[in-house]
Formats: C-alpha cells, sequence, structure tokens
C-alpha cells in the first residue's frame, strides 16, 4: 500500500508538472499575441481619441502622423497644436477679434459661426490650402502660428508643404491601420475582449493552483 500510494504521488507530481507547463505556455502564447495586437488598437485609439479632442476626421490624423513621424517629429505632441484650431474657431464665433482675423487673413469666413461651427477638418485643410499658396516661408510661418498656435512651424515641418496633406493622408489610408466605422469598433472591442481574456486566463491559473494545492484531481 505504501509503494502504490508513493507511485500515486509521483504520478500527480507529474501531471502537475506537465499541467503546469502548459499553462505557462498558455501565457507565454497569450502575452505574445496581446504584444502583437495591443500596438494595433493603440495606433488606432491614439487616432481616434485625438479625433475626439479636435474634431479632425481620424483619417487626416492618420496622414498627419505618417508626415510627423516621416520628418522624425513626435505625433503625440502635436495634440495641442491641432487642439488650437477648434479653440480658435469657438473664439471666433464668439466674435474675439483675433480669432476672426486670422481667419479671414486665410480667406476663411466666420459668418453664422456663433449659430453653428463649421466642421473642424474642413476648417484645417481649408487653413492649410491657403496658407500652400503663400509665397514667402515667413508668410506661411504667420499664418501656421496664427491658425496652430506657437507649435504651428512644427506642423509645416511635418508636411513640408502644407498641399502635401492629401497625400499623406491616402497612403496612411492605403497603407495604415483602418480608421473608418468598423475600424474604430474594432479597436474598442479588442480593448473589451483582451481585457476578458487576460480575466479568464487569471480565473483559470487560479483554480488549478487551488485544485493542486488541495492534494490534486481526487480533491475535484
Amino acid at each position: 500500500a505504501g509503494r502504490q500510494a508513493k507511485a500515486s504521488a509521483v504520478n500527480w507530481a507529474n501531471v502537475a508538472g506537465k499541467l503546469a507547463v502548459m499553462a505557462a505556455g498558455a501565457q507565454v502564447a497569450f502575452r505574445a499575441v496581446r504584444a502583437l495586437t495591443q500596438g494595433l488598437a493603440d495606433s488606432k485609439n491614439e487616432l481616434l481619441d485625438m479625433s475626439t479632442r479636435t474634431g479632425i476626421a481620424a483619417d487626416t490624423l492618420g496622414g498627419l502622423r505618417l508626415a510627423a513621424e516621416g520628418s522624425g517629429l513626435q505625433f503625440g505632441n502635436m495634440s495641442r497644436t491641432l487642439a488650437n484650431v477648434p479653440k480658435l474657431m469657438s473664439d471666433a464665433s464668439k466674435g474675439l477679434s483675433t480669432a476672426v482675423v486670422a481667419f479671414e487673413d486665410l480667406g476663411i469666413s466666420t459668418e453664422g459661426w456663433a449659430e453653428e461651427l463649421p466642421n473642424a477638418d474642413d476648417i484645417l485643410r481649408q487653413g492649410l490650402a491657403s496658407i500652400a499658396e503663400m509665397e514667402t516661408t515667413s508668410e506661411r510661418a504667420a499664418a501656421a502660428t496664427s491658425l496652430f498656435g506657437a507649435s504651428g512651424s512644427k506642423l509645416l515641418q511635418a508636411l513640408g508643404d502644407p498641399s502635401n496633406l492629401d497625400h499623406f493622408v491616402e497612403q496612411a489610408r492605403s497603407f495604415g491601420v483602418d480608421m473608418g466605422p468598423a475600424g474604430a469598433t474594432a479597436a474598442a472591442d479588442w480593448q473589451r475582449s483582451i481585457a476578458s481574456l487576460g480575466m479568464v486566463a487569471e480565473g483559470a491559473a487560479d483554480r488549478m493552483s487551488g485544485v493542486f494545492g488541495r492534494g490534486g484531481l481526487g480533491s475535484i
């Protein structure tokens, strides 16, 4: 009986060891998949979050991010620069003269903004198109500062030429992440799914640990 009990204990130890290896392997695989896909979700969420803050379309932001990173700039640092557009629009809608003049200098009328503000993405594009038509770099820099704030020149640095915006947007749309409605939904679903999967994995490991801590599968 003693010899059989020892053999049984060894068998349970072997089973426990193999299951522990399997559990560890599953966790490693899970972490690898999460690391691979989390970066994609983070990339989408960065654009979606900034789109919410600025009112600028996520596709447009994707093009600006491509331009920024291609010129050695950190796109995240442009958040305040781009957020200046809706702020200036709000100021203009309230009749603040400096804001009204900033838009009028770019050929953008603020008439009717007190009743309803236009789309920030449209205003951004109109502003950049007007800046692109200016002859000197000094004029462009001054106009960019009026529209985007003190860091407006960095946006010009990223684009090279303001008229290049559509080129970068098309590149980002063709080869980058999907920023349409389906892409936004997928990013949100991924965040929820990965949180649920992590909870399930931890729960399974906890239950397995509890089973073997109480003396093996015979205690189930």
